[in-house]
């Protein structure tokens, strides 16, 4: 009967770690609404107002429209996230950022996606790598690190990423890539060294004035789930609670 009763905690306490894994997510954006639809202003600020931030096909789209005027900038950022280096509670620890970049357009443009001051992409568009396809090259930056690898991608086809990010570390993961895959490490942020919350920005950059440009998300959630240390002692937790009830 003890055996049944130990087994039968193991399962709850893996249980127990597989919900808590889940975590609560702190913002969640799947851009639907008809063409041409604002960004929620309950869930974005518009940062700069040159070319347009819309929805679009389902999509969160930026911009900015050939004028021939160099310098032309737009962007949005998320009102809501996890600040993940001074965590209110054990529980906002470990933060993972998701979602899908959806398109790439144009054959020249800069700029940068990613989270306020810790994690941000640069990506240059052009019809370069190979000759007859807009492949774009992200070049990848984590706090004070500078460039810490690159992704070379279709700029024609929707690729998933995530980012997790730990009071300690990061990994970046983006899918379908001509050349990188996943990048990870230590960032070496500190409370003060960090302030961006856990926003996430989506800024986009024309400095040519010859073409259209534009960048696009499909999805996007910030989810924060509890370190790995808290969930095995939330589990161990709740065994001591199911043993205490069992005496």
């Amino acid at each position: 009967m003890k055996t049944f009763v130990t087994l039968g905690m193991g399962i709850l306490a893996v249980t127990l770690l597989a919900n808590l894994a889940t975590g609560a997510i702190v913002f969640q954006d799947t851009f639907t609404g008809t063409d041409g639809t604002p960004f929620d202003s309950s869930k974005w600020a518009v940062s700069t107002t040159t070319g347009s931030a819309t929805i679009q096909n389902d999509q969160g789209k930026l911009y900015i429209p050939d004028t021939g005027t160099s310098w032309q900038e737009i962007g949005v950022s998320s009102k809501t996230g996890a600040n993940f280096l001074t965590p209110s509670s054990p529980s906002e620890a470990f933060s993972l950022y998701s979602g899908t970049l959806e398109s790439i357009s144009g054959p020249y443009s800069e700029g940068s996606f990613g989270v306020a001051n810790a994690v941000k992409f640069a990506y240059h568009i052009g019809n370069y790598y190979p000759w007859d396809n807009p492949y774009l090259t992200l070049s990848v930056m984590v706090g004070n690190l500078g460039s810490v690898g690159t992704f070379v991608i279709n700029g024609t086809t929707p690729h998933d990423f995530t980012i997790i990010l730990t009071p300690t570390s990061y990994t970046i993961t983006l899918s379908d890539v001509e050349s990188g895959n996943t990048l990870t490490g230590p960032h070496g942020l500190t409370a003060g060294t960090y302030n961006g919350g856990g926003t996430f920005n989506l800024f986009a950059k024309e400095d040519s004035g010859w073409n259209d440009s534009s960048i696009t998300l499909d999805s996007l959630k910030i989810e924060v789930i509890p370190e790995p240390a808290t969930l095995a002692l939330l589990a161990l937790g709740g065994l001591a609670l199911l043993r205490r009830r069992r005496d």
